[in-house]
């Protein structure tokens, strides 16, 4: 049961959305969005992630998706 709690902090809904607990763990949101707004003029369309699922076409827009509570 323990495992699953610690999964369920960690482990984001959509293989390109921070979960919640990365989303209270950032501290300089000024910093987090320029990061991700360097990212996002990248040309790209897919992502290979260290673990999870890859995420074969429209990455971008789902990145950009899943981080709108910091860019918007």
């Amino acid at each position: 049961m323990l495992q699953q709690v610690d999964n369920n902090l960690w482990v984001a809904e959509q293989p390109l959305k921070p979960s919640w607990l990365e989303k209270i763990a950032v501290k300089d949101q000024q910093s987090a969005k320029q990061s991700i707004d360097e990212i996002l003029a990248w040309d790209f369309d897919r992502v290979i992630m260290g673990h999870g699922k890859i995420v074969e076409t429209n990455a971008k827009q789902q990145l950009a998706d899943g981080y709108q509570w910091l860019i918007a």
